[in-house]
């Protein structure tokens, strides 16, 4: 189980209402160069970016990418085994540790952009768990996955996260999974500019059929980097 409190500081955003659809535009600034050398430090440390350099082996062409712990005077091809020198410059290139790619192909950062939306618009508290899947009591296979369940501000809040394409069987199918948990809202997310007239009237068809139940059938529309 995860949480954290809003009293942390939240980053800059721009959040608007459009009816039922809350847009979240979360901290888009133009960074300095120290500002992002601090950030790639900072990422260095907690072991999310690796550090190291590519070299081209001048026997087979072949470049590879070398971490800074096998980095030596010398490097060996990881093709054909050839031995030259580093030389005298170096150019830092970094790679995402394998956990962290992993998160990344799968979608993750979407979940964790989500999850950001949701915290910097509660104002007393957010508490959170990873994805569940929901099973019920005479089946051994999951019934739905869900994305997001968090309590914030003491409502609770489940959600699906949608990085590419959508459908209106995704509204169908958080729609069924909120009249079984009966959670206070009910919350898509996705990028902003999925956002269409079929998305608006997907979500409509969510809210008639979800608030006679006093459930809130949201948007959360999501920024892209």
């Amino acid at each position: 189980m995860g949480g954290f409190w809003s009293s942390r500081p939240t980053p800059v955003q721009l959040n608007y209402p459009q009816g039922d659809i809350l847009v979240c535009h979360h901290g888009i600034t133009n960074l300095t160069e120290e500002q992002m050398k601090q950030g790639l430090n900072e990422l260095v440390e907690l072991n999310v970016l690796r550090l190291g350099a590519y070299f081209r082996c001048a026997f087979c062409g072949i470049e590879c990418w070398y971490h800074v712990d096998d980095l030596k005077q010398e490097v060996r091809c990881q093709g054909c085994g050839n031995q030259q020198s580093i030389g005298m410059q170096i150019e830092w290139h970094y790679a995402l540790n394998s956990l962290v790619e992993m998160g990344v192909q799968q979608g993750q950062l979407f979940a964790m952009d989500a999850l950001a939306a949701l915290a910097s618009n509660s104002h007393g508290s957010l508490f959170y768990c990873p994805s569940l899947e929901l099973f019920k009591a005479d089946s051994p296979r999951p019934w739905h996955e869900i994305d997001v369940a968090a309590v914030a501000d003491g409502e609770f809040v489940v959600g699906e996260v949608k990085g590419g394409s959508i459908a209106a069987g995704d509204f169908v199918q958080l729609a069924d999974i909120a009249e079984v948990l009966r959670p206070q809202r009910a919350i898509m997310f996705l990028p902003h500019e999925n956002i269409s007239s079929d998305v608006l009237n997907w979500s409509a068809d969510a809210r008639n059929r979800l608030s006679p139940k006093g459930i809130k059938a949201q948007i959360y529309a999501l920024p892209t980097f």
